[in-house]
């Protein structure tokens, strides 16, 4: 049963792209390493792997075309592209200094968990 109640067939897996699962887990696996690298942050580190982990995990499953996980690797995903969005625009939001790469995160990740939504939907 689908969290939305959209039945689909036993068989029936849209065709997908994982690359905007596996382009945010790379992104924000970098950004946590690179939150440890300057300011050892290990809770940077920590959060930045774990979302990144969360993306890999959903672009892996969205990848092996299985029935039973497809639906369920878009909802990691979206849950990870709104913490990251979330967490990218009240950074942007909070530090003036931080500059348009802030913004441009959130925007990322606002356009990843749109891409889900529509997806799951």
């Amino acid at each position: 049963m689908s969290m939305f109640g959209r039945e689909r067939a036993p068989n029936e897996v849209p065709e997908d792209s994982p690359n905007l699962a596996w382009v945010m887990g790379f992104v924000t696996s970098v950004g946590g390493l690179s939150a440890y690298w300057t300011r050892r942050s290990t809770l940077g580190l920590a959060t930045g792997l774990g979302v990144g982990a969360a993306f890999a995990v959903g672009a892996w499953w969205i990848e092996t075309n299985d029935p039973e996980k497809h639906e369920l690797a878009h909802q990691t995903c979206l849950i990870a592209s709104v913490l990251f969005g979330g967490a990218m625009g009240y950074r942007a939001g909070s530090n003036p200094y931080v500059g348009p790469g802030g913004t441009m995160l959130a925007a990322l990740g606002g356009v990843s968990s749109a891409y889900h939504l529509k997806k799951m939907l």
